[in-house]
């Protein structure tokens, strides 16, 4: 599971990525890997996902591009008939790391800095 989410998040930064800053890649490839890792959990856990796409009113006037929109459209409606609830029992078979409670209430790593109270020591 890790090799394919490595996999895809390299696809995903490379097609959507434009800007020349080395260093704003690294970030943006490191937080699609950590999303990608809490979806793949969250659908281990019995979570599911719905996509829908509402077609594109008005088509492109190039054929090519108005044949790639219509191609997109398509494959999105055909995935979705395979995307099904299913009642999942036992324990989940990833383990990828991911830290379940700060991702639950929000917090993450970082924490405020200055937050301490005066009475309390720093």
């Amino acid at each position: 599971m890790e090799a394919e989410i490595e996999k895809f998040t390299v696809e995903i930064v490379n097609e959507y990525h434009t800007g020349k800053d080395g260093g704003r890649k690294n970030e943006l490839t490191n937080a699609v890997k950590i999303s990608l890792n809490k979806i793949a959990n969250r659908i281990d856990r019995g979570f599911n996902f719905e996509v829908r796409i509402e077609p594109p009113k008005p088509l492109p006037q190039d054929a090519k591009e108005a044949n790639e929109v219509k191609q997109a459209v398509h494959t999105i409606q055909v995935a979705s008939v395979n995307m099904q609830y299913m009642k999942l029992e036992g324990p989940p078979i990833l383990a990828l790391p991911e830290d379940i409670e700060s991702a639950a209430d929000g917090e993450g790593k970082h924490k405020k800095r200055g937050s301490a109270r005066k009475d309390e020591p720093k």
